[in-house]
């Protein structure tokens, strides 16, 4: 598709969406310089979007894995000289 201006794309960008194909895409110039490429993805883009096919997070699935540190705050022994 032919490069079209910033104000055109504001003007139309619905439109401008939904006529393009899969994989097609549309170049936004501003004083001729390229600002930004719209491209219309795919079906097959949508499992590639970060979080939308996440398995779901369950409670309880890191039992057992945090350390118990009951002596944390004991003072040590390497320090013990410069203690009251």
């Amino acid at each position: 598709m032919a490069p079209i201006t910033l104000e055109q794309a504001q003007a139309l960008l619905p439109d401008l969406v939904h006529s393009l194909k899969p994989g097609e895409n549309v170049v936004i110039v501003e004083n001729g310089k390229a600002l930004a490429v719209v491209t219309k993805a795919g079906p097959e883009a949508i499992g590639e979007t970060p979080g939308l096919n996440r398995p779901r997070r369950q409670l309880g699935t890191m039992r057992g894995t945090v350390l118990s540190m009951d002596g944390f705050n004991d003072p040590l022994e390497e320090f013990e000289d410069y203690g009251p």
